[in-house]
């Protein structure tokens, strides 16, 4: 901040407002520096959140003079947060369960940041402790989400543990998630006998 007039920057006046927080508090100028420049700085003490933020500064002259600028920038801390949509797992004590031989497995990526960078991720379905089964079907990105599809005649075996994982999901700031999911399969319904 530098005041080109005569009066001076009224340094008394720190006036800083952040989307999604407010008017901050504590606002500190620092200077002059090079080209008789203040700086105004701000340090959160908690998080700001993810996403686009605003950020709006007023400063004033000893003669009262006011010049406001506004400008935007995006945080994006964290990964990309990966989640299971398809099939539902069903959680019976510490195991989880699906309940068809023929799921369609869709993982969906979702990032409050920078957003999610599209068709990143390596889909593996594999049988625990066994053998990699994801070419027995087929798979591909829509939007944010990857959706793989078992090929007829393939079916998952009731006897099996299977494991998902999606990994290396990037978001547009470089930052990248990997997770997986175990469950087991059981599409047989009980059998009533009178």
């Amino acid at each position: 901040v530098k005041d080109a007039g005569k009066a001076g920057l009224d340094l008394d006046v720190k006036d800083m407002w952040v989307s999604g927080v407010g008017t901050v508090t504590g606002p500190v100028y620092s200077g002059p520096g090079l080209e008789d420049y203040y700086t105004l700085t701000w340090t959160p003490t908690t998080s700001i959140g993810q996403g686009v933020k605003t950020v709006r500064v007023r400063a004033v002259d000893k003669a009262g003079n006011e010049a406001t600028e506004t400008w935007e920038f995006t945080v994006d801390s964290e990964p990309p947060t990966l989640a299971l949509t398809s099939p539902a797992l069903v959680t019976v004590g510490a195991d989880k369960y699906i309940t068809t031989l023929t799921p369609v497995v869709t993982v969906t990526a979702t990032d409050d940041g920078s957003g999610v960078k599209p068709a990143t991720g390596t889909f593996k379905i594999e049988i625990s402790g066994g053998a990699d089964i994801t070419a027995d079907g087929t798979g591909a990105w829509s939007g944010t989400a990857y959706t793989w599809t078992l090929t007829a005649p393939n079916k998952l075996d009731e006897a099996n543990t299977y494991v998902v994982t999606m990994t290396n999901v990037e978001d547009n700031a470089g930052k990248k998630a990997t997770e997986s999911w175990t469950f087991k399969v059981d599409a047989t319904a009980p059998t009533i006998t009178i």
